[in-house]
């Protein structure tokens, strides 16, 4: 039996991570993350993609990403027994479209998590998330990954000093939130027309209350579109 991919996506500081991590601890899913898959590469192919033009939020063109995420399919991603997480992706219209017909050639169920979250808690969120540069070096000096904070506003797990991430600098997160809600309609229409089911969830309520609105989601996603 093939596990499902379970598309989960919405605004910056929607809680995406999160709930990514609960779906990874409560059904043992693989979480696809484009920027992580990115990093992971061999050195030789992160050095041809370090010269690429990406836009001014720093995504990297279509015709490379729908390229990454097919190798990911082909490779340490391939579904299995397990759900496949997509965390963030697709981002837009020609991703969606690329996405929903590999699956569809794959015969894999795929079904999709929309966080929805409205500014206010979203800005909030982002103002008091910290990343700590130590635990996540990057190339860039722009680590990503939320760090878990002590009271002395220190990193838990190795003590140092935390940064505020750059994508949550306000006109940033302002841009990035634009963006998503530009795009969100051709995205909707890319994947419901492949016939993916769509659940919109509002993220603001507990997390056990979204978790348990994604369980649900993922129980009821068959093992392969043959059997919808």
């Amino acid at each position: 039996m093939t596990g499902p991919v379970v598309i989960l996506f919405g605004p910056p500081a929607s809680g995406k991570s999160t709930l990514s991590e609960q779906l990874v601890a409560k059904r043992n899913a693989r979480l696809f993350r484009l920027r992580e898959y990115v990093q992971s590469l061999p050195e030789a192919e992160t050095a041809v993609l370090k010269g690429t033009s990406r836009d001014s939020l720093g995504w990297l063109p279509d015709d490379i990403a729908t390229q990454l995420v097919h190798d990911a399919i082909s490779g340490p991603f391939q579904p299995g027994e397990t759900p496949v997480v997509f965390e963030g992706y697709p981002g837009n219209g020609v991703q969606s479209r690329h996405l929903a017909d590999l699956l569809t050639r794959l015969d894999v169920s795929a079904t999709v998590i929309h966080l929805r979250a409205d500014w206010a808690t979203a800005l909030q969120r982002a103002q008091l998330r910290r990343v700590c540069l130590h635990c996540e070096p990057t190339a860039t000096g722009q680590p990503h990954k939320p760090a878990q904070v002590t009271t002395a506003d220190t990193c838990a797990r190795c003590g140092n000093t935390l940064l505020q991430r750059q994508d949550d600098n306000p006109d940033r997160l302002s841009s990035r939130t634009q963006r998503f809600t530009s795009r969100l309609p051709e995205i909707y229409t890319a994947l419901t027309g492949h016939g993916i089911p769509w659940r919109t969830v509002d993220s603001h309520p507990p997390a056990c209350e979204v978790l348990a609105v994604a369980l649900d989601a993922v129980s009821n996603c068959p093992s392969t579109r043959s059997s919808q």
